[in-house]
């Protein structure tokens, strides 16, 4: 059976909403590769987490629908989206959080989470 996960993020008023299943690390964002998307800066927006946590879509495709707001703020709710699942776990506002600070401070919250979440001793009642 494919597990097909599905996330959301949020920026002001522009919503994204990621389906993540098994594939060949491959993003689209409204049907067009983000290697394609936006302009530079857009794309580098999107991208820094994943450059963050390298391995983070390792196998897995992204398919991305974004709507609502402005270019930026659409740019933040893909990141969001992506990164909620793939490095920070149910959608907490910590993977926000962890950008906005400095990197080596934000990958080790992010990996801190990220431990948490990959325990199978830790339960959730």
């Amino acid at each position: 059976m494919v597990k097909i996960v599905n996330s959301s993020g949020k920026r002001k008023t522009a919503i994204a909403r990621a389906t993540l299943k098994p594939g060949n690390g491959r993003i689209r964002i409204n049907s067009v590769p983000l290697e394609i998307y936006g302009t530079e800066v857009i794309r580098m927006k999107i991208a820094e987490p994943l450059l963050l946590v390298p391995d983070a879509l390792d196998g897995v495709d992204a398919a991305i629908e974004v709507s609502g707001g402005g270019r930026m703020g659409q740019a933040e709710a893909v990141r969001t989206a992506v990164i909620n699942k793939r490095a920070g776990g149910m959608g907490l506002i910590s993977g926000r959080k962890a950008f906005q600070r400095p990197m080596p401070e934000g990958v080790e919250l992010l990996n801190a989470i990220q431990d948490v979440y990959l325990d199978d001793s830790v339960t959730v009642a």
